[in-house]
């Protein structure tokens, strides 16, 4: 019985850990209008955060917001496409509830996917807690364009 318990406790732990982890970002961004993105993290989550965001492009740039509370620390990787960073605490002083960090990166080319793994390091330094991919497409009108011309051009020939 002590054993179950203590698996009860260790799983709802990691559940805490990870309950008030949110990420904010588009599944899909039109090159042709658009000439940067933004993923923003934040959440509900009373405990501090550690974590980085690792992927296809560096950040353009980066806001911590100042409703977070303190960053303990911002660290580029350029080598592996990827920050770490922490805001409030780490001591145990929790976060405020909303918007932690703000990353900004330029847009990729028509027909290319960006992958970017989230981790939390409360939880895995090894182990992704979430993998999100943004699609970059042309934008719709151009596309109808596009087949409109190519209609024209079959018709001439």
């Amino acid at each position: 019985m002590k054993k179950v318990l203590a698996l009860v406790l260790v799983l709802s732990m990691a559940g805490i850990a990870s309950a008030g982890y949110q990420i904010a970002m588009p599944d899909k961004v039109n090159v042709l209008t658009d000439a940067t993105f933004q993923i923003v993290i934040g959440g509900a989550a009373a405990e501090a955060y550690d974590g980085g965001v690792y992927g296809y492009l560096m950040p353009a740039s980066y806001v911590v917001s100042t409703n977070a509370g303190n960053l303990g620390k911002v660290n580029e990787f350029p080598d592996y496409g990827g920050i770490d960073f922490s805001v409030g605490d780490l001591q145990g002083a929790g976060v405020k509830a909303g918007e932690w960090v703000t990353l900004t990166y330029n847009v990729g080319k028509v027909g290319e996917m960006a992958t970017f793994n989230f981790f939390d390091y409360a939880i895995s330094y090894d182990q992704a807690v979430s993998t999100r991919t943004v699609q970059f497409v042309p934008e719709p009108m151009t596309l109808s364009l596009l087949g409109l011309g190519a209609l024209v051009l079959r018709r001439r020939s």
